[in-house]
């Protein structure tokens, strides 16, 4: 959506939304070391070693939706430009290691290193390596909070001659949110789970000047 209104406004924004769905049970029936990613697709489980359920093959991810937008509008007479861009997004966003077909995005998951006593004593056999990771989470159901993001801008527009001149300040994370991006997803030690390993950068001011002409 764009919008110019006749006081100077100029408004731009949008919205997407959707989900991914992908089945490999008939697949997976007939090749069952699917289901470790390491052997076949590391890009199908965050950690690339995790163990997957037998729920896993099909995934059935929930909705996600985001919207951004930005303003502009000039104040007359003095000449001052301000302007703001918004964005609300789903911490999800596919990145260069999400190859899988039809998908929002990793979800977060609970990955769970099995002792190999247990594993013994689940399979009636020793387990090759002495342990193995499973995730504890059915994929694509639960997600990192969603990251809300406010950046602002005021610059002065100086005119000499033909050229324009913008002295601008700029504001960078005006609420200073902080969202975790990335999270500690090891389950052997609960009070750890999901503690941020990053999170989004503080707010941040800029102070620069444009010259047009």
């Amino acid at each position: 959506m764009n919008a110019r209104l006749r006081n100077g406004l100029q408004i731009q924004g949008g919205t997407t939304t959707g989900h991914g769905v992908t089945d490999y049970c008939s697949v997976w029936a007939n090749l069952p070391e699917a289901y470790n990613p390491a052997l076949t697709n590391p890009a199908l489980s965050p950690s690339g070693t995790s163990w997957l359920q037998l729920r896993d093959c099909r995934i059935d991810e929930k909705w996600q939706t985001q919207y951004r937008g930005l303003a502009s509008y000039t104040i007359p007479k003095v000449d001052v430009l301000v302007s703001t861009l918004l964005q609300f997004k789903p911490s999800a966003s596919p990145g260069p290691t999400d190859v899988t077909v039809a998908t929002n995005g990793a979800a977060l998951s609970a990955n769970y290193t099995v002792p190999g006593d247990t594993a013994t004593a689940a399979l009636g056999r020793p387990i090759a390596g002495g342990f193995t990771q499973v995730n504890l989470l059915p994929r694509g159901q639960f997600y990192a909070p969603r990251l809300n993001q406010v950046d602002l801008r005021v610059a002065k527009i100086l005119r000499f001659g033909r050229t324009r001149t913008n002295v601008g300040f700029d504001l960078y994370n005006l609420f200073n949110a902080n969202p975790g991006l990335t999270f500690n997803e090891n389950f052997n030690v609960p009070a750890n789970y999901l503690r941020p390993t990053n999170i989004l950068l503080p707010r941040l001011a800029r102070f620069n000047v444009t010259v047009d002409f």
